[in-house]
């Protein structure tokens, strides 16, 4: 009896084939996301971030440079000297 009772509200129900647009949706550079972080010296304690995507892209461009000048600094120095 149930299964006809689901099979008949699920027919009845509305099926929407589009996600319906935000009228005032903010560009994508404005949008905010929302990261997870490992604590550092923890195993299990999280830190929850979140930016706009335009600041997420500034924090990866300072890491890529910040770790690209390292590179470049201990090129041609053997290491453990």
């Amino acid at each position: 009896m149930s299964f006809y009772l689901t099979v008949a509200i699920l027919a009845l129900a509305p099926v929407q084939t589009t996600a319906p647009a935000a009228p005032n949706a903010p560009p994508a550079a404005d949008r905010r996301i929302c990261k997870r972080t490992a604590e550092t010296g923890s195993l299990v304690k999280r830190r929850k971030e979140c930016r706009t995507k335009a600041e997420w892209d500034l924090i990866a461009s300072a890491a890529r440079e910040n770790g690209q000048d390292m590179v470049d600094r201990n090129s041609g120095r053997p290491s453990g000297m």
